[in-house]
Parts: structure tokens; sequence; C-alpha cells
């Protein structure tokens, strides 16, 4: 499978998107607007974002992955026009309600099948935690955020200036390369068991 360039992905005319009932802003920089009557996510294009398009044309395919309608241009700024999801992201759920175990099941279910797909297109996420993995109204998960993903074959973004956010979450053979830490086990999975365990699985 091909990856989309960024001028192939959907260029969405800024007509098309209109104020939702209740404009909402998260993180500072993420808001909400309706795109045919659908409510999305409008994050700002900048930086290594200018290369996430070519990732996310692959993911169309997959319900536990966030969907991407496409980019455009609100107030003179370069955004990417994503799902919206409603309960914000994992860890905002689990800090502010009890979530049964059944449904701490059925997540770890969706999350688990979202990296298998994206293992089927070759893609590596490289940054899976609570904050990048999204709830949307109906209190499905979805995985999101794919800033610092990379094809199988491809080189891996510096994380120098992330490694204070992403380390809990590193590979042990990841750290290893990053800041020099020695491991003695490669742990194919370690990411997923680390979300699994942050959320009392």
């Amino acid at each position: 499978m091909q990856l989309t360039k960024q001028d192939d992905a959907k260029k969405i005319d800024p007509s098309e998107l209109s104020e939702p009932i209740k404009s909402i802003i998260r993180g500072g920089k993420v808001f909400k607007k309706l795109y045919k009557s659908t409510e999305v996510a409008c994050k700002p294009n900048d930086g290594p974002n200018k290369n996430v398009m070519a990732i996310l044309g692959k993911l169309g395919l997959s319900p536990q992955i966030l969907k991407f309608y496409g980019h455009s241009t609100v107030n003179n700024l370069q955004v990417m026009i994503l799902e919206w999801a409603e309960l914000g992201n994992l860890r905002e759920l689990y800090e502010k309600h009890d979530i049964p175990w059944t449904r701490k099941i059925d997540i770890a279910k969706n999350i688990l099948l979202g990296l298998l797909f994206l293992r089927t297109v070759n893609i590596f996420h490289q940054d899976v935690r609570c904050e990048n993995v999204f709830v949307l109204s109906d209190l499905s998960v979805k995985v999101g955020n794919f800033g610092c993903a990379r094809e199988v074959d491809g080189n891996s973004r510096n994380f120098s200036g992330l490694t204070t956010n992403i380390v809990r979450w590193m590979a042990p053979e990841l750290i290893n390369k990053f800041i020099n830490l020695n491991h003695y086990e490669n742990k194919k999975l370690y990411t997923f068991n680390c979300e699994i365990f942050s959320y009392s699985l």
C-alpha cells in the first residue's frame, strides 16, 4: 500500500467548516468545528505534523483508528481535520470516572485491534499511551496522534525533545538507544502492557 502524500490528502474548503453550538479548545490548540454537520477536531498542522498526513492516509480502514477527514485553513492556520473525541483521551476518562472491569477489557481489546491494524499496514505508532487513545461519546476508543509514527522501514523521529513525556512508555531497547540505559530483555509488547497497567487492568 502506498503512502498518501500531503498534497494528495483531501483539501477541505474552509466554507465547509462551521462553528459548533459550544466552542471547545483542548490543550490550547485543538479546537472543535462542524464539518458537514459532523463534529470534528481541528489540529494545527505545523512542524512534524506536516508529515503525519502521509501516515494518516493509510489508516482509514480501521474503526479503531481516529478518522482523518483531510486538511484545511482556519483563520489563516493550516489544520488537520480529525474525528472529534467527545470524552477526551483515556487518561482523562479514568482520572474522572471509575471504569467497570467489563469496559476496561473492551477498551484494551480495541486498543490492541488498533495496534494490530497498524502492523498490517507496516506502521509503528511509537507513542502509545493513554493520552493518545481517544474516547468517543459512545465510550468507544480509538488510537490517534501519529506525530511520532513511521513506516516499518522508515527512519524514527528524533525523540530527544520528547523523552520526558514518553520515557515511561518506551520499551527498554528504545530507552537504551536514546538515553544510553542498559536493558536485559526485549519486551515486544512493553508499551501496550504499560498502558494496560496504567489504568488498572
